[in-house]
């Protein structure tokens, strides 16, 4: 087990999703406890018996500290963040036998927010960190009623082998790096800029926005504030309203 990192700070991204919006990937902290516990008590019953196999209302002490207390080598997770809270995370662990290539890795998504993209993007990113710490492969245990995990895989680009044991169906799927994966997550990152690019241009044309969505990442107006707004920059009104056609539309 190798000792604890610094913060990578190089690993924060802004992304685009599916439909258009932003969010922000960043490595997990320990101060982010209270937000991860607050996103286990928004997921649903399904989800939450999906990522552990049994009804599971509440994270212990343990739990917490483990999940958000990371060395960023052997244990590493990503989080994603709308708004400043914490809408999904994923993990790798690296197996402690073997030749210390194979991590298991387990993810998860605010109910609310499923079909976006976001375990996609994390998979992706949590795939180019693990090949930087000799990690060449993912294994991840999952029931088999769990189609969306499998999917999530394929979604980015990775072939995967199955078996079945015990009624678990445990998954292993070798990190090379698929083209059309690292296409993809680089896609969305320079969409994700152009975006904040354009936005500041808008912002710095038109008169301020209401303090009410300032600083907001991926709010949306109400139809009064839009009207304002397009009222104040009709100049802009030809200027594109998606990014979304630069992201893979494929997820869980």
């Amino acid at each position: 087990m190798s000792a604890t990192h610094g913060y990578p700070a190089e690993w924060e991204s802004d992304v685009v999703l599916t439909d258009g919006g932003t969010a922000h990937v960043r490595p997990i902290r320990p101060t982010d406890a209270d937000a991860l516990v607050a996103l286990h008590a928004r997921l649903s019953q399904e989800t939450i018996y999906l990522r552990f196999f049994t009804p599971h209302p509440v994270l212990s002490t343990l739990e917490i500290e483990r999940f958000t207390q990371v060395d960023y080598d052997d244990r590493m997770a990503l989080i994603a963040e709308l708004d400043d809270e914490m809408v999904a995370v994923a993990r790798y662990d690296r197996n402690p036998g073997g030749d210390g290539t194979e991590a298991e890795v387990a993810f998860t998504v605010d109910d609310v927010h499923q079909g976006r993209g976001l375990g996609t993007i994390l998979l992706e990113h949590l795939a180019v960190i693990a090949r930087a710490h000799g990690i060449t492969r993912f294994v991840a245990e999952t029931l088999p009623q769990n189609r969306r995990m499998r999917d999530l895989f394929h979604a980015a680009g990775f072939q995967d082998a199955a078996s079945f044991t015990e009624g678990v169906v445990r998954v292993v799927f070798p990190l090379e790096p698929p083209e059309t994966s690292e296409a993809a997550m680089h896609a969305r990152e320079r969409s994700a800029s152009t975006t904040g690019d354009i936005l500041r241009t808008r912002s710095q044309a038109c008169s301020t926005p209401s303090p009410a969505l300032s600083g907001r990442r991926n709010s949306k107006p109400s139809a009064a504030a839009s009207s304002s707004i397009a009222s104040r920059c009709s100049a802009f009104s030809t200027m594109p309203r998606s990014f979304s056609a630069e992201v893979i539309p494929i997820e869980t």
